[in-house]
């Protein structure tokens, strides 16, 4: 997403879901949804406070895996001129990362032929 005008990314990994959770009832993570049940203006501030948790996890996760990166994160004024068009999208944008957080992901690779099939392959 384009936030003042540079590509911003969010992430939900460990750092930032132990951050998220500092803000739930008894920091349990089964309590996200009342962050969402306070009125618009909560849920407004609610989706900030999420986009720069994220965001910065996903900074500092690029800077460790790039010690050369310097991280810029987000901040509380970078959304203060936002338009619900833009808080919408921002809302998407949190889902998506939150959706990709929880996947669980299995690299694979083609079997190698062994035995009788691996004599054909190579005849």
């Amino acid at each position: 997403m384009i936030i003042r005008g540079k590509e911003r990314r969010f992430e939900l990994n460990v750092q930032s879901h132990e951050e998220i959770a500092k803000h739930l009832r008894d920091e349990d993570f089964a309590n996200f949804g009342e962050l969402y049940q306070r009125g618009s203006l909560a849920t407004i501030k609610a989706d900030i406070m999420l986009a720069i948790i994220m965001n910065r996890a996903f900074e500092d996760h690029r800077a460790y895996d790039n010690p050369d990166y310097k991280p810029e994160y987000l901040t509380e004024e970078d959304f203060r001129f936002f338009s619900q068009a833009q808080l919408a999208e921002l809302e998407t944008e949190l889902t998506k990362a939150m959706n990709a957080g929880n996947e669980i992901s299995v690299e694979t690779e083609e079997p190698k032929a062994s035995g009788k099939n691996a004599e054909k392959a190579e005849g």
